[in-house]
C-alpha cells in the first residue's frame, strides 16, 4: 500500500472512532438519560495534556483546529464511571 493510502487510512479510522465514540454518548442520552464519557472541547484535551501533539488535529482540520468545539473521546467513554464492567 502507497505512504499517502496508508495515511489516509489512518485518519479516517481516528475520525470514526471519534464519530463513533459520539454517536455512543448520544445513544446512551438519547435512550436511556445517562451520560457516559466526558464531552469536552479541544482546548480542555489539550489543556489536560499540554505534552501531547496537536499535528494530527492540525492535518485532520485543514491547519484550523476548532478549539471550542464539542467532541467525546473513545477513551473517556472507556473510563466513564457510568458503565459497569461485566464480569465473564
Amino acid at each position: 500500500m502507497c505512504l499517502i493510502c496508508s495515511v489516509l487510512h489512518y485518519l479516517y479510522g481516528v475520525g470514526s472512532l471519534l464519530a463513533n465514540a459520539e454517536m455512543v454518548y448520544d445513544a446512551y442520552l438519547s435512550s436511556a438519560g445517562i451520560k457516559i464519557g466526558e464531552v469536552e472541547t479541544f482546548a480542555n484535551l489539550l489543556a489536560r495534556n499540554p505534552t501531547g501533539s496537536t499535528a494530527f488535529w492540525k492535518i485532520w482540520f485543514f491547519g484550523l483546529i476548532p478549539w471550542h468545539r464539542l467532541t467525546v473521546t473513545p477513551a473517556s467513554l472507556l473510563h466513564s464511571q457510568a458503565l459497569e464492567k461485566a464480569s465473564p
